[in-house]
């Protein structure tokens, strides 16, 4: 099978038993299940990748000492000298040395050979460093000082952060936070400028519960107040996150309690006179196991009210078998450890798409959002990381649906996957989004990054074949 070969694909409907006729209604979106073929995009080889699609491996370089490069991923922007740039950092996860990629350095994508690297050594960083990674626009470092296209490196064995900002030669500031909860386990950069801070970071081992904490810009971090009710006792609040911004001085936080498979969601307010606090809006309990393992946000209907996607760690038991999708239009609007305005709507692997099975797939393990075609709205990535592709077991592979006003329509379900897979690679492990095309006169749009820790790399699918994927920049994909 070909990755994008459109002989080989068949369509396939798939009915669910909340709508008739394959359908799910989100709010007032309707989903409906099928599949496309992958084709129609210009010749662009890469490495060992058929030339099927505008595809770019990203390997580290020869000498890297740890297997599983690529098992954490952040992707980030900012300007550079009057230029808007974004970048992929990279990590085979605790204990393992950092690189950082160009990604979008102004006019095209960079993605050959690594802008800087960092913890190369024993004791360069603290123990654990890598297990996270966070990046940001702007870091404040004195009152007349502010650096440029950040990175947050966290080592949560001994609750250090190291920032590493480009705009003075990679410039590192390390702040210190609390140790023995597992500090910066996880971390998320806050995309837009905000009030609110520069970064969210989980601490899923605290007080025997879990804590989540923000960073302000240019100083330390401080804890987010949580109703008691809402963290439960052993659940490690804080093992997984998603952010949205919704305006300078409010941000909506998604995080994980897998181990009592809860997902509860802040609103957090800045008031403008330095204060910031935080509403518990919802509590989304599940009978799933490890559910909220992988949580994203996403605008996927246009109505700029954010939909939260859901998902369950990819090897337990009685997971949940896709992906849950709550209609941003009904969270809650007060505060409480509540319900969410209305049930979930699933959207489930379609089997033998591509020819690739969904049972035991691992589909939802991974999950992200992301506008692929500049359409100005989110689209759905969602990994598959032990899918058999082309006889190769764990392989791995990730399945994309089209955000659509008014409907998420997957008739545009693909699936991305590796042309020459195998065993044991496990595409689609982790999922970041990149975003390219930045600069004046352009029209932003995101470039699913997919880990394959297998093979020590990550895949940077330029050419999804989600219609109007036609970026006019560069030998990047275009449609015939």
């Amino acid at each position: 099978m070909g990755v994008l070969d459109s002989a080989s694909a068949a369509t396939h409907k798939q009915t669910h038993s909340r709508a008739p006729s394959g359908m799910l209604w989100l709010g007032t979106v309707l989903i409906i299940f099928s599949a496309f073929t992958l084709g129609g995009c210009n010749p662009f080889a890469f490495d060992d990748l058929r030339d099927e699609a505008s595809t770019r491996v990203v390997e580290p370089p020869t000498g890297y000492p740890i297997s599983g490069f690529g098992r954490v991923l952040a992707t980030y922007s900012g300007t550079l000298s009057g230029q808007q740039v974004s970048r992929l950092g990279m990590t085979a996860g605790p204990d393992s040395p950092l690189r950082v990629y160009a990604g979008w350095n102004g006019s095209e994508i960079d993605l050959n050979e690594p802008l800087s690297d960092g913890c190369n050594n024993t004791g360069d960083c603290g123990s654990g460093s890598g297990a996270a990674l966070a990046g940001f626009a702007t870091w404040q470092t004195g009152t007349a000082n502010e650096e440029q296209v950040c990175l947050l490196v966290t080592s949560p064995n001994v609750g250090e952060l190291r920032v590493r900002c480009e705009s003075s030669g990679n410039v590192n500031q390390t702040l210190t936070g609390p140790t023995g909860g597992l500090f910066g386990a996880t971390a998320l950069g806050i995309d837009d400028a905000s009030s609110v801070g520069v970064a969210i970071l989980g601490a899923p081992e605290e007080q025997g519960k879990g804590a989540l904490y923000r960073l302000p810009d240019g100083s330390g971090p401080v804890t987010l107040d949580v109703t008691d009710s809402a963290i439960p006792t052993g659940g490690k609040l804080g093992s997984s996150l998603a952010v949205w911004t919704e305006d300078p001085d409010h941000v909506w936080v998604a995080s994980g309690a897998p181990e009592a498979s809860r997902v509860v969601v802040l609103r957090l307010e800045h008031d403008g006179m330095g204060n910031v606090t935080s509403q518990v809006r919802s509590c989304i309990d599940s009978s799933s196991t490890a559910y909220g393992t992988t949580l994203a946000w996403g605008d996927l209907d246009g109505d700029d009210k954010p939909e939260l996607l859901v998902g369950s760690k990819s090897t337990a038991e009685n997971r949940l078998q896709g992906v849950h999708v709550f209609t941003g239009s009904d969270v809650p609007q007060t505060e409480g450890c509540q319900d969410w305005g209305s049930e979930p709507l699933l959207i489930e692997c379609i089997d033998d798409l591509e020819q690739v099975g969904c049972t035991n797939n691992g589909f939802g393990g991974a999950v992200a959002s992301g506008d692929v075609n500049a359409d100005g709205l989110d689209d759905v990535l969602i990994g598959a990381p032990f899918a058999t592709v082309e006889g190769r077991e764990n392989a791995g592979a990730t399945y994309i649906v089209a955000g659509n006003t008014g409907a998420l329509d997957t008739s545009s379900m693909g699936l991305l996957a590796h042309s020459s897979p195998e065993k044991g690679d496990m595409v689609g492990s982790h999922i970041a989004m990149l975003k390219t095309n930045l600069g004046d006169g352009n029209t932003p749009r995101s470039e699913p990054v997919v880990s394959a820790p297998g093979r020590s790399s990550a895949l940077v699918f330029l050419c999804t074949n989600v219609a109007g994927d036609d970026p006019s920049v560069g030998t990047r994909c275009q449609p015939q």
